[in-house]
């Protein structure tokens, strides 16, 4: 039994694409916190739940003596939130443990089975993919999820740096034209920016902390107690036209006079950070980008926030959003018009599927439908 899965293990969300055999792709999506835990957390829990969630909104893992409690559960029930200190490789191995195992209960696999496995990290951390792999393929062997045991064999393994999904998409839309081509892609997300410059078909790239929890951040500390979530919901729907309006049902206060008061203040807050965000991004690009550019590539959820500032600085260089892939996304997914910002937070992991998708043998998915 052969599953292929690609990974992007995002700071606001990890996404899977997953295939089990010749079934048609599919969206797993899993919440981002995961938290250590004592055998006897999950236990108390299991003798409290009064339904059967789908595996994916009740995913506790166990492996090497350790118990983890993954995404949604470990969220609802013991409050674990994202911490972007985290080794974002480390927490991958757990968290693909709980993507895979709730694949193998939904679809009702087998004790044993094999895997072909996509995933992308940081730029930061990429030169770590070799204990990412031994680490991974170790902990697939002999793992259990929920309760039940799995040995998984990690048959296929490919790691590519956040926005190697899109560069692979691109190269295969521009041919022979991309060695003979500067490319820089662009990747914003929720941590951190990345940027990767191929030239003639050489590549080189870095990451800085300046996603877009900077700019949350930076709000956060010029208003009061404002949470995280409503917040950085509110900035995103506000984009670059910030009224008081919009911020109005993160007030604290009762009284109409002091709602209005404190909207106006968080939206000036929002405004003046936002100019300084953008200012830091601004900075950060004249210092890494190549004085030539073909195209530029660019994905990442953060990147609908940033698209008119980006759709300016750019002016005059060919931009390629999330690599064309958004269609794509939208169309295989069947995800609404409403939701365009999620098709580009998807296309890179998607890129990624897509290449792992052609490096598997069709004979292997034709057996297994037959299996």
């Amino acid at each position: 039994m052969l599953v292929i899965l690609a990974n992007d293990c995002g700071s606001s969300l990890t996404r899977n694409i997953v295939q089990v055999g010749a079934d048609r792709a599919e969206l797993l999506l899993m919440p981002p916190p995961l938290l250590e835990v004592q055998r006897e957390s999950i236990d108390s829990y299991k003798a409290s739940r009064q339904s059967s969630p789908e595996p994916q909104d009740e995913a506790w893992v166990e492996f090497g003596g350790q118990s983890y409690m993954v995404g949604f559960l470990a969220q609802k029930e013991l409050g674990a939130r994202f911490n972007p200190k985290d080794i974002k490789y480390e927490n991958a191995i757990r968290k693909i443990l709980a993507a895979v195992g709730a694949i193998a209960v939904s679809k009702g696999l087998p004790y044993r089975f094999e895997l072909a496995l996509g995933s992308l990290l940081p730029r930061k951390e990429y030169e770590h993919r070799e204990f990412f792999h031994r680490g991974l393929s170790q902990a697939l062997a002999d793992f259990s999820f929920c309760d039940k045991s799995f040995s998984v064999s990690l048959e296929k393994f490919l790691c590519r740096p956040e926005g190697g999904g899109l560069v692979w998409s691109r190269s295969r839309h521009l041919g022979d034209a991309f060695r003979r081509m500067t490319i820089v892609t662009l990747m914003f997300g929720y941590r951190d920016v990345s940027i990767e410059v191929v030239e003639r078909g050489v590549s080189s790239g870095e990451s800085v902390p300046l996603g877009l929890l900077w700019l949350l951040k930076r709000v956060q500390s010029r208003t009061s107690a404002l949470e995280e979530q409503p917040l950085l919901e509110a900035i995103h729907q506000a984009g670059d036209k910030i009224k008081p309006k919009q911020f109005k049902p993160l007030a604290r206060s009762r009284d109409p006079d002091f709602q209005a008061e404190e909207a106006a203040q968080i939206a000036e807050a929002v405004r003046l950070s936002r100019q300084e965000y953008w200012s830091r991004i601004a900075e950060w690009l004249r210092s890494v980008l190549p004085p030539r550019i073909d195209e530029v590539v660019i994905g990442g959820g953060t990147a609908s926030y940033l698209r008119p500032e980006l759709q300016a600085y750019f002016r005059g260089i060919p931009i390629s959003w999330a690599a064309e892939l958004e269609e794509d996304v939208r169309r295989v997914f069947n995800i609404s018009a409403a939701e365009n910002h999620f098709c580009l937070r998807l296309a890179d992991v998607y890129g990624l599927y897509r290449c792992l998708r052609q490096q598997v043998s069709p004979s292997r998915l034709e057996l297994v439908a037959q299996d």
